[in-house]
């Protein structure tokens, strides 16, 4: 007798033990599934602003692209003398100007080509 209620009661604690587990798991999952959900409304977040960066991006290139091609232009003027002889200072400055100029226009081309958009 002794014996059976000792079983019965063992029965017991572990059918409350299961019971709180499914309980608990349950809970874990619903859990889970709040955060699953917040992680996809983040990554749109993201993904949002991902686009709105790049969009910015373009834009930027594309608006620094026009005055370096003026820059390089008027550099070249400078440098046929057309406007007069240039000073040894002057035309070590020009020189920098022209040696620059051509690596930033080059930058930008490549970082508008990983925007997916044409350099001209």
């Amino acid at each position: 007798m002794a014996l059976a209620a000792l079983s019965f009661g063992v029965s017991i604690l572990l059918g409350v033990a299961l019971l709180w587990a499914w309980r608990s798991r349950g809970d874990a999952l619903r859990a889970l599934g709040a955060k699953q959900l917040e992680c996809e409304q983040l990554q749109q977040e993201l993904d949002k602003c991902q686009h709105r960066f790049e969009e910015f991006k373009g834009t930027l290139l594309h608006d620094l692209r026009g005055p370096l091609q003026s820059v390089t232009g008027y550099s070249d003027l400078l440098a046929s003398d057309a406007t007069g002889p240039l000073n040894p200072k002057q035309k070590r400055f020009l020189e920098n100007i022209r040696s620059s100029t051509p690596k930033i226009l080059d930058i930008i081309d490549r970082e508008q080509a990983d925007c997916g958009k044409q350099p001209w």
